[in-house]
């Protein structure tokens, strides 16, 4: 028993380190995303819910907030049309418009 309680401690440590770093890279990640898309709603003289996106993108898990933010750089930058389709069709697949509601964006960004 004395041996099982630094193992269940060490375990039980380096849990809540991962569970810490997946959630501050999250909420690095949410920023990162919101700031894009505030800047582009800026140039197109458009205003964004910045609290309403925080909240639905919270339902997201980490891979498809990376997903949005690697569709979202695709969307600003001057890429074919066809790598738009596939970025967004991937965005489809994992249904993350269904799942959180995105529509504020649909003009601007989850387009293609």
């Amino acid at each position: 028993m004395k041996k099982a309680l630094p193992l269940i401690f060490a375990f039980s440590l380096t849990a809540g380190t991962v569970c810490l770093g997946y959630l501050k890279a999250k909420d690095y990640k949410i920023k990162k995303l919101i700031a894009l898309w505030t800047e582009q709603s800026k140039k197109n003289n458009k205003t964004l819910d910045t609290a309403l996106l925080t909240t639905e993108l919270e339902k997201l898990n980490l891979y498809d907030i990376h997903l949005l933010m690697v569709h979202t750089k695709k969307a600003l930058a001057p890429v074919s049309t066809e790598e738009l389709k596939a970025s967004l069709e991937k965005l489809n697949k994992r249904k993350i418009p269904q799942r959180a509601n995105l529509r504020s964006l649909e003009g601007s960004v989850l387009s293609a």
